[in-house]
């Protein structure tokens, strides 16, 4: 089986970075949340045999503790998710 789901990184400016591709619609999300755990933001997952790209929005928000530094107990979300 070829990888058909493209992982990219979308930046501020409108430019795009390749983060990779794989097998499964569920591998790249996952990898999605792994990158934006570190890197909040917008991301997209493209479907090289649909050609639909389906677009996720990360942030991390404070958990239980607004004051705490810890990165540990930050949360991270996903609020919209839109496809092109």
């Amino acid at each position: 089986m070829y990888p058909s789901f493209d992982i990219l990184k979308l930046r501020g400016d409108g430019s795009e970075e390749w983060m990779g591709n794989v097998e499964s619609y569920d591998v790249a999300l996952f990898d999605i949340e792994l990158a934006a755990a570190k890197w909040p933001g917008k991301y997209a997952i493209f479907d090289r045999q649909t050609g639909q790209r389906e677009v996720f929005n990360f942030e991390l928000l404070p958990g239980r503790d607004p004051e705490s530094k810890n990165p540990d107990d930050y949360v991270l979300v996903t609020y919209s998710a839109w496809k092109d």
